[in-house]
């Protein structure tokens, strides 16, 4: 529901525009993970609280960001409850 910690090494805060962390580069990363055993089932839960951009590393693709081409257009035609 919020945005994790996200920091370059001087603990400094960054920015999308800043370009790190990116897919392939080093972190630190603080992870909570938790157990889950009640009304709404049994798992394993995990939460990112933080990423600190460490060193860079190779890039690789990663998933990307979507664009509105990236879907069809659902305005006519389509009934919702087919879809499902």
């Amino acid at each position: 529901k919020a945005r994790p910690l996200v920091i370059d090494r001087d603990r400094s805060a960054l920015t999308a525009a800043d370009g790190k962390p990116y897919a392939g580069c080093y972190v630190n990363a603080t992870i909570d993970i938790w157990a889950m055993d009640n009304n709404f089932g049994k798992r394993i839960n995990a939460s990112l609280g933080g990423v600190q951009f460490l060193c860079d590393g190779d890039a690789f693709a990663g998933g990307g960001v979507a664009t509105p081409d990236d879907f069809e257009n659902m305005s006519e035609g389509a009934d919702a409850e087919a879809l499902i």
